[in-house]
């Protein structure tokens, strides 16, 4: 009788960090921290004139007045792995484990001559931010006046 307990709680584990997992594996929505990140891209500044999301407008602005609006602008951000997802589930409930500060941001737009991304990785807990493909190093770049 005491054996058929022991195995029905360890069934009943073995099913709930089942079902964590294939939970965490899912695609989520944004939430706080991924609205965080965006923030701490669009707010940073290599020098004392421009942000970020200025530069994105400049340049936005700049290449409308040359004929080539952009249209479809958007913001997305999420965890960098799919361990890190499941370290940021798992904090939730224990707290030995580290919630990641990790975070993928990506701004798209779409313009005459297609779809255009700029990435980048920052670290909420350091507010680092560092580009990850070439529109991004442009985006944090100061703009030609």
């Amino acid at each position: 009788m005491r054996n058929t307990q022991m195995d029905h709680r360890l069934l009943s584990y073995v099913v709930m960090v089942s079902c964590l997992f294939v939970w965490a594996c899912g695609e989520r929505p944004m939430g706080p921290k991924e609205e965080q990140a965006i923030q701490t891209v669009k707010s940073y500044q290599q020098g004392d004139d421009f942000s970020v999301v200025s530069n994105v407008e400049k340049h936005g602005q700049d290449a409308g007045r040359a004929g080539n609006a952009w249209t479809t602008k958007s913001w997305e951000a999420g965890l960098l792995s799919q361990q890190d997802r499941i370290y940021d589930e798992l904090s939730q409930y224990f707290n030995i484990f580290e919630a990641p500060g990790g975070r993928w941001v990506r701004f798209s737009y779409t313009d005459n001559d297609g779809v255009h991304e700029a990435l980048w990785e920052t670290d909420l807990y350091k507010k680092s931010v560092e580009a990850k493909n070439d529109a991004a190093k442009e985006l944090m770049t100061s703009p030609a006046s």
